[in-house]
């Protein structure tokens, strides 16, 4: 297995391209909704892009996109939604069919058949079965971790890359408030409430961290199913006065500049977006051994998963060393300033669409 990390000049042709981005997820927004919508809005100030999805990701595009509804968060063998999502691509007739995640390439391998088109595809996360990415061009994986449980000749590693821009405009007038409003020392987590964010692990540890330190209290952001079981889980532990659930927010990039670290608790991640917002915004990190965070943290920031004790320890750690761990974190940030950015990521999805048509 080849990864492609070089940057390949991108042609002088200001011809632009027709570009099919096809979303099968259901409806909601997160890493993976967000991607596609930042994605397609980039893409479309030089191409003709149509986002083909379930309606709910209409509002959130770009007025320059075309969209173009198909329910394929319906079964992924549904022949009247298989058939609408080919006559999609009968009708825009586009130079790359760029797919995300699993089962938007599965559907898609069905729509595109016996159709002359060049595809794409990108990998987000971990999955057992990855099979249906063999009929594809060229593969992007957002990770080398996730990248390694793809069987290609042709993959591009290309990390996700926010736009500071868009950050720096962010309100932080509720962010700052909430900072003034304590004394203690600020530890962030931000996810969906789900099995898989690890939410569960990181009250355990913070239990811990709570037992051997004053002064510290716990900010987690975001919804989901779990978060009622977590709530019950924070007062059981006797912690709940040292946790704030915050809910939904629209200021995490704000949020990240108040606080002491961001904590990663996940089981499972492709490449985890709110750590890029956090080395954007100088944030100390500490995860999990996830895709992404294993290539871009050191071994100090990093712990093993499902291992709540070793969380704890780690978090309290860094809380107690504050100058030793930003001096860690110092070329780190440098780093990700220069390639997790919008722009880079943008560029490399265009060569790698280009290194495809070359190749056909």
């Amino acid at each position: 297995m080849t990864f492609n990390d070089a940057t390949i000049p991108l042609p002088t042709s200001k011809d632009g391209l027709t570009i099919c981005q096809v979303l099968a997820s259901p409806p909601g927004t997160g890493g993976l909704e967000k991607h596609v919508i930042e994605i397609s809005g980039r893409l479309s100030e030089r191409h003709r892009v149509i986002v083909i999805a379930p309606e709910f990701l209409r509002e959130q595009l770009d007025a320059r996109v075309i969209f173009e509804p198909v329910p394929l968060d319906s079964g992924r063998i549904h022949p009247g939604v298989l058939w609408r999502l080919r006559q999609a691509f009968k009708k825009h007739r586009p130079d790359v069919i760029h797919a995300h995640a699993n089962k938007a390439a599965a559907m898609t391998n069905w729509g595109a058949w016996g159709l002359a088109c060049h595809k794409v595809a990108t990998v987000h996360g971990l999955k057992r079965n990855a099979k249906m990415f063999g009929t594809f061009d060229r593969v992007i994986a957002v990770s080398r971790g996730v990248g390694s449980r793809v069987s290609h000749p042709h993959i591009d590693v290309i990390y996700n890359g926010i736009s500071r821009d868009e950050m720096a405009r962010v309100d932080d007038t509720s962010a700052r408030t909430l900072r003034q409003a304590t004394s203690n020392r600020v530890v962030l987590s931000v996810g969906r409430m789900v099995p898989v964010k690890g939410f569960d692990i990181l009250l355990d540890a913070w239990k811990q961290v709570c037992a051997e330190n004053d002064g510290c209290e716990l900010w987690l952001v975001g919804d989901g199913p779990e978060r009622a079981a977590l709530e019950d889980q924070a007062s059981r532990l006797e912690i709940a006065d040292r946790v704030r659930f915050l809910g939904f927010r629209t200021d995490v990039a704000a949020l990240l500049t108040q606080i002491d670290l961001l904590a990663i608790s996940s089981r499972r991640e492709g490449f985890p977006y709110v750590m890029v917002e956090g080395l954007h915004q100088r944030s100390v990190v500490v995860s999990t051994r996830v895709p992404g965070a294993e290539e871009w943290l050191p071994d100090e920031l990093l712990v093993s998963t499902e291992d709540a004790a070793a969380l704890g320890r780690r978090i309290a750690c860094v809380l107690n060393h504050p100058t030793e761990t930003r001096s860690i974190c110092e070329p780190i940030w440098n780093k990700a300033a220069a390639e997790l950015t919008q722009d880079y990521m943008i560029q490399r999805i265009e060569q790698t669409y280009h290194a495809t048509l070359r190749a056909a």
